[in-house]
C-alpha cells in the first residue's frame, strides 16, 4: 500500500472538489481572486515604501515629513511682502537716417517708331470634315412632337435646306445596328428639296429586330444623320435621335 503524505492528500482532495463541486469552485475562485488583490496591494505598498526610503537616502523627496523651505527672495516692506522685480530700461530708438531727395520725374523721350512689318500673304484655309462651299445649310425634325416610332407604322421626317432644289442624303441607324441609306431613293426617301428648300420623308418603320426593345426603358433610340450638297462638299445638320417603341 502506497503511503500518501498529508500535502498530497490535501492537493488531491482540492482537485477532486474543484472538478466535481461547482459551488466549491465558485467559492474558491472568489477567495483566490480576493487573495490575489490583497497580495497585489501589499506588494505595491511595499514597493512604494522601499522607493521612498531609497529616494530619501539619495536626497530626493522628503524625510520625516519635513519639506525644504525655499526662499522666494522677498522681504517685508511696511508690513507687506515685496518681491524684487527687475526694471527694464526705456527703449530709445535711433535717429532717422538721412536720405537724398528724389529728383522730379521727367517725361521720357519717345522711342523711335518701329518699322511696320508687312502682313503675311493670305493663304487658303484647308477644308475640314463636314464642310463645303456655297454656305448651304440643312436642318431636320421628326413630326409630330413628341416623336415616337413604332414597328410597322410610318414615321415622318422633314428637311429644309437654305438653298432650294438642293440634293439631300439621309442615313438611318436602327436599334439593332442595321443601316438604311437614302441614296437612290431607297425606302421612298426624297433626293432633293423643293422650290422652298423643303422635303418630307415618310419612313416605313420595320418590324423587330430593327426597332428593338430595351428591357429597362421599353424603347431604343434610332439615330438619323443627314446632309446636303454645299458647293464642292457636304453640309451636315445635328443628328436626330428618335425613340422606337415596341
Amino acid at each position: 500500500m502506497d503511503y500518501e503524505n498529508p500535502l498530497d492528500h490535501l492537493i488531491h482532495r482540492f482537485q477532486h472538489r474543484w472538478e466535481t463541486n461547482p459551488q466549491f469552485r465558485a467559492a474558491m475562485s472568489g477567495v483566490l481572486g480576493l487573495s490575489l488583490i490583497i497580495f497585489l496591494c501589499v506588494g505595491v505598498a511595499g514597493v512604494n515604501a522601499a522607493a521612498n526610503r531609497v529616494l530619501g537616502a539619495v536626497g530626493f523627496g522628503s524625510s520625516g515629513g519635513n519639506q525644504v523651505n525655499l526662499d522666494p527672495g522677498g522681504q517685508i516692506v511696511n508690513g507687506n511682502w515685496t518681491f524684487y522685480t527687475p526694471t527694464v530700461p526705456d527703449w530709445k530708438g535711433g535717429s532717422t537716417p538721412g536720405s537724398s531727395p528724389i529728383n522730379n520725374s521727367q517725361t521720357p523721350q519717345p522711342s523711335p517708331t518701329p518699322t511696320a512689318t508687312p502682313p503675311d500673304a493670305p493663304t487658303a484655309t484647308p477644308c475640314k470634315s463636314n464642310c463645303g462651299g456655297g454656305g448651304t445649310t440643312i436642318t431636320a425634325s421628326c413630326v409630330p412632337t413628341p416623336c415616337r416610332w413604332h414597328p410597322l407604322q410610318t414615321g415622318t421626317l422633314t428637311f429644309h435646306t437654305s438653298k432650294p432644289n438642293n440634293p439631300i442624303n439621309m442615313f438611318i441607324h436602327w436599334s439593332n445596328g442595321a443601316q438604311w441609306l437614302s441614296a437612290g431613293g431607297q425606302y421612298g426617301a426624297p433626293q432633293v428639296t423643293d422650290g422652298n428648300g423643303d422635303a418630307t420623308w415618310n419612313v416605313p418603320v420595320p418590324a423587330a429586330p430593327l426597332c428593338a426593345t430595351n428591357p429597362t426603358t421599353g424603347a431604343n433610340p434610332v439615330k438619323v444623320d443627314y446632309s446636303t450638297r454645299s458647293g464642292g462638299g457636304s453640309a451636315y445638320g445635328p443628328t436626330l435621335t428618335i425613340p422606337c417603341y415596341p
